[in-house]
């Protein structure tokens, strides 16, 4: 019987305490997160300890968390620290939401950004491109008290005509675009890897079910 064991310096890094506000949510596919195709058996397997934990956001949308080093969290750290995944989870957008207005020391969300058209092409419905800063841009849609602030920001930046539709090419990057479903779904599908959203009572709604490749699709699982 062959029993793998983690590194002395993987062991030592593992056996860091966790620090939930110092956390980074991070979105990812489902599929991804929970096994493709079979998430309720993966888990039960003698891996799910070691795996990866997350949290289903909308269908082919899940949410995983990176500590302070950038390692993602996993079930069996959590639980050693004593923590459940909605509990860092709440932690990391705590954080987040603190960094984030830290600046000016007062309750304003300040985000950097450029016009979309510079990375997207002339052909890009009206909007923009967020820079990174506390965390990759896409992080924002991953928790609901963080998507909130960032839809009402960017609702008052951009005072849309057609309503705000969120396009990541990498599950990183965020375009924040001013266009109707059938059109972000139609730029959307011209970007290899991208994939196209919609605020929904704080969660990211995918349009259409068109994942264009970046999410995918698939059944909500239990959180």
């Amino acid at each position: 019987m062959t029993v793998s064991t983690a590194s002395p310096a993987r062991a030592r890094a593992d056996a860091r305490p966790i620090e939930p506000r110092r956390c980074v949510p991070q979105l990812t596919r489902l599929a991804d997160a929970c096994g493709r195709g079979e998430p309720w058996r993966a888990w039960s397997s003698p891996a799910f300890d070691s795996a990866a934990a997350f949290l289903a956001l909308s269908p082919g949308v899940g949410c995983v968390l990176e500590d302070s080093a950038g390692r993602r969290l996993t079930h069996q750290r959590l639980g050693a620290a004593g923590l459940s995944v909605q509990a860092a989870w709440n932690g990391a957008a705590a954080g987040v939401i603190d960094a984030a207005l830290r600046p000016r020391g007062a309750a304003r969300l300040e985000l950097w950004a450029r016009d979309a058209t510079i990375a997207l092409g002339a052909g890009c419905p009206r909007g923009l491109e967020v820079r990174r800063g506390v965390i990759p841009p896409a992080g924002w849609l991953a928790h609901p008290q963080l998507f909130s602030l960032l839809h009402s920001h960017f609702t008052q930046v951009l005072r849309p005509r057609h309503g705000l539709a969120y396009l990541t090419r990498d599950l990183r990057g965020l375009f924040v675009l001013d266009a109707t479903d059938g059109l972000a779904a139609r730029f959307a599908a011209g970007l290899p890897g991208a994939c196209v959203m919609r605020y929904s009572v704080g969660f990211p709604l995918i349009i259409g079910g068109h994942g264009g490749g970046g999410l995918g699709s698939g059944a909500t699982v239990g959180r």
